[in-house]
C-alpha cells in the first residue's frame, strides 16, 4: 500500500476491468509509467472494487485520470490525449508547477488551492543523508 498523501505527484487511472475505453488505454498506459519511473508516479485504481474512491473524487466515467499535485485533495483532471506523449507531458507540466510553487514557499500547491504552506529556505529533512547503503538502496541502478 503506498500513501498518496507522500510529497510526490501523483498521475491515477481510474478504471473499470470491463471498459473496452479502459482495455485501450492499458499500453498507453504502461508506456507512460515506464517513461516517468522515478519522476512521477503513476498508479490505476480499478472503481468496481475499490467504489469509496470513485465516489471521493467524482468518478462518472471510464477511464478517468486525475492528477494529484501539491494538494492531494482537489486533483487536476486530465483533458489531454490518451497517448503516453500526452500523459508524460501534462504530469511534467505538473511537476514543475509544484517544483516552482515550493520554491516560491507556496507549499506546492500545484495550481490548487491549499498544502502545507512553505519555506523558500528549504528544510534539512528534504536532503536525504547519502550512506553506501542507503545510496546502493535509493540511488545506484542495480
Amino acid at each position: 500500500r503506498v500513501a498518496i498523501t507522500a510529497g510526490a505527484v501523483w498521475v491515477v487511472e481510474f478504471y473499470a476491468p470491463w471498459c473496452g475505453h479502459c482495455k485501450a488505454l492499458t499500453p498507453e498506459w504502461k508506456k507512460a509509467a515506464k517513461a516517468l519511473k522515478g519522476i512521477v508516479k503513476v498508479g490505476a485504481a480499478d472503481v468496481d472494487q475499490h467504489k469509496e474512491l470513485g465516489g471521493r473524487f467524482g468518478i462518472q466515467g471510464f477511464p478517468t485520470i486525475k492528477i494529484f499535485g501539491g494538494n492531494k485533495n482537489k486533483p487536476e483532471d486530465y483533458r489531454g490525449p490518451r497517448t503516453a506523449n500526452g500523459i508524460v507531458a501534462e504530469a511534467l507540466r505538473l511537476a514543475t508547477v509544484v517544483a516552482n510553487d515550493r520554491l516560491a514557499g507556496k507549499g506546492g500547491s500545484g495550481g490548487s488551492s491549499g498544502g502545507s504552506g512553505g519555506s523558500k529556505k528549504g528544510n534539512p529533512a528534504d536532503v536525504i543523508e547519502l550512506t553506501s547503503s542507503v545510496f546502493n538502496k535509493e540511488v545506484s541502478f542495480q
